[in-house]
């Protein structure tokens, strides 16, 4: 009986095939069976992270599932004699949304054991700087290679992705949308971090059936979407927003054990914090509901409950204090007439004082009236009695900062 050329060439040939579940926040376990020269294993996803929430544990082992993309494309064939060329290839492949793609590697380098390396190859790409959203949507992974050895091997990868192209663009187009109705010209960067952690929290729930994982189901679709979720989507619009961020994937511990966990860096002020929108927004969840324990941490504040290679992040040494913009008060917006000021171009919280003296030279002097702008208002009448002919009038913030002094005729 003949065999087909296919079954000869297995017979010749080790032939690996790994069929690989990928997610930033899931637990990966190995399965490998060894069958003649034939080596197959399989790696998938079985549990997912939330925070402890009035003595309530979300700790469940549901299986990996979301639609295939199944987009066609083109196999390039790359021939590389470097790892670092290997990995590049890898790298463009999954950051680019290739669905197939074959390498040969012959090179002088002994890679070692090459199920190893082909698998890390990937899972390192996932987790380098650049096109964090892009290498994050890979759902899975699958290799087979032929004739490998230590520095000689051929491999062919395919991939599939949580989103489409289509699908990514729609996320695009809905944010830039809702960056438009959410962050202002004047806002610091850390009132852009936390206008957005606002948001995702008010906007997202947690996807406790485990079944969504991409920031277009999350955004676009049912409104639940996971950890992975919840961080592309926080890149998305902090990138949009004008902040350089991360994607960070690692582990941490939800009260009962350490888990597979995804969440976001961002650089704010020159210098890089941790931001865990999806422990902001704690199950079970409640509408409305808006934290900031776990926005713009440093390293040592997040190693408390959470767990990352660090040789692959950014380093967050600082302890994050929030920078205020310097407070206004616009001359021709302050008048006086009867004995009463008047300002407008105020925010409700605002407090106008009234200074008989400049504020500037005498540290510690009282104003001699003040005035707080009540919710609805824009302006406001501040009555004063004095002798003098002048007076200084200044705007403190509801975070205490206050204007530079406004001198004015009182008569």
């Amino acid at each position: 009986m003949k065999t087909s050329k296919k079954v000869r060439r297995i017979l010749l040939s080790l032939i690996i095939t790994l069929i690989v579940s990928v997610s930033s926040m899931g637990s990966l376990v190995f399965a490998n069976q060894i069958n003649g020269k034939n080596i197959t294993g399989s790696v998938s996803l079985v549990r997912s992270n939330k925070l402890k929430e009035s003595n309530y544990i979300h700790n469940l082992s549901n299986a990996y599932t979301t639609t295939s993309t199944n987009e066609p494309q083109v196999v390039a064939t790359y021939n590389v004699t470097t790892i670092n060329e290997f990995e590049a290839k890898v790298n463009y492949a999954i950051s680019n949304r290739v669905s197939e793609v074959n390498i040969n590697y012959t090179g002088s380098k002994n890679v070692g054991d090459s199920i190893s390396f082909m698998q890390n190859a990937v899972l390192t790409t996932v987790k380098t700087g650049g096109n964090d959203y892009e290498k994050n949507l890979l759902k899975s992974y699958a290799y087979s290679t032929t004739g490998f050895g230590d520095n000689k091997f051929d491999v062919t990868y395919t991939f599939e992705y949580l989103e489409t192209k289509e699908q990514e663009n729609q996320v695009k187009a809905k944010v830039k949308e809702m960056l438009g109705q959410i962050i202002t010209s004047d806002m610091t960067e850390g009132q852009r971090v936390k206008a957005i952690n606002s948001y995702i929290c008010k906007k997202l729930t947690y996807d406790t059936s485990l079944t969504n994982f991409s920031a277009y189901e999350g955004l676009l679709g049912s409104g639940k979407t996971v950890c992975q979720g919840y961080a592309l989507l926080a890149y998305r619009m902090l990138e949009d927003a004008g902040l350089q961020a991360r994607i960070i994937t690692g582990t941490a511990y939800n009260g009962v054990d350490s888990e597979s966990h995804a969440w976001n860096m961002v650089m704010v002020g020159g210098s890089w914090y941790h931001l865990d929108t999806t422990w902001n927004d704690p199950i079970p969840d409640i509408n409305g509901r808006v934290t900031e324990t776990y926005s713009l941490r440093s390293d040592a504040e997040m190693r408390v409950d959470h767990s990352w290679d660090k040789t692959l992040f950014p380093v967050a040494s600082k302890l994050y204090v929030a920078k205020q913009k310097s407070v206004s008060l616009i001359p021709r917006y302050v008048s006086v007439a009867r004995g009463k000021v008047c300002v407008k171009g105020l925010l409700a919280g605002d407090i106008v004082n009234v200074y008989s003296i400049n504020p500037a030279l005498t540290k510690g002097g009282k104003p001699i009236s003040k005035a707080t702008v009540s919710k609805g208002h824009s302006y406001l009448f501040a009555a004063f009695k004095t002798k003098g002919s002048k007076l200084y009038i200044t705007r403190t913030s509801v975070n205490k900062l206050e204007s530079v002094a406004i001198m004015i005729r009182s008569k």
